[in-house]
């Protein structure tokens, strides 16, 4: 995993996943998890970074014609927005 720090990236972990086919990180949790998916895979993964064990999370991901999937951030707020 990189994070862009100013104008170059740093290197901030490796992370080894069990499985033949790569994974695809699609986002990072506030509880240390990493959550993806397998390539030719529907579902989506969680993986911790502290105990390094995989979950499918049962939740299937929405594949589009190119067999690709990606997700989309949602935040609960009760923030007011101007009428």
């Amino acid at each position: 995993m990189w994070v862009l720090q100013e104008k170059s990236f740093k290197k901030l972990l490796t992370v080894y996943l069990p499985g033949k086919w790569s994974f695809y990180p699609l986002a990072i949790r506030m509880t240390n998890e990493l959550l993806g998916g397998y390539p030719r895979g529907r579902y989506l993964y969680s993986y911790n970074l502290e105990t390094k064990q995989v979950t499918e999370t049962g939740i299937k991901l929405a594949v589009n014609c190119y067999n690709n999937y990606n997700a989309h951030t949602y935040v609960e707020s009760l923030v007011l927005l101007r009428e």
